[in-house]
């Protein structure tokens, strides 16, 4: 899907977890984000599991369960598992493909190195986390 590192480079600009970052910070994010091909029905992340990676959707779909109960469906720039970036804690969800695609793969490691360079970056990610924070405070008390 991504061809070229300009590509994957325009497609980061339209996530919103990179929302205002610079050229170079999304050339840093590029270089680290791994494409992977998923299939329908394909466990990208489970409930439980500590894996230290984050997600991108590219072109698949996918759902989010938690305790085996359908919570969310996601699409193209939903970022899942962003947690897992700064946390060593387990997934609150398991989340399923259930389309034929590509997501992107950001390792912890990697990640903790380009924020280490680009502030902007880290606060991004925490203003996302907070933004996510408050909606589903919302949602549980109104």
């Amino acid at each position: 899907m991504l061809k070229r590192q300009s590509d994957k480079i325009e497609f980061l600009k339209k996530v919103p977890l990179f929302h205002g970052l610079s050229k170079k910070d999304l050339t840093a994010v590029a270089r680290v984000a791994e494409e992977v091909e998923v299939t329908s029905g394909e466990v990208i992340l489970f409930q439980d599991d500590t894996a230290p990676a984050a997600y991108i959707l590219v072109t698949a779909d996918a759902i989010v369960r938690r305790n085996n109960r359908r919570v969310a469906e996601l699409s193209s720039g939903d970022v899942v598992g962003e947690l897992a970036l700064i946390s060593n804690s387990p997934r609150n969800a398991t989340v399923v493909a259930t389309t034929d695609g590509t997501i992107l793969e950001v390792h912890r490691r990697h990640f903790l190195a380009l924020i280490k360079d680009s502030p902007a970056l880290a606060r991004r990610l925490l203003e996302q986390l907070a933004d996510r924070l408050a909606a589903a405070d919302r949602k549980l008390y109104g």
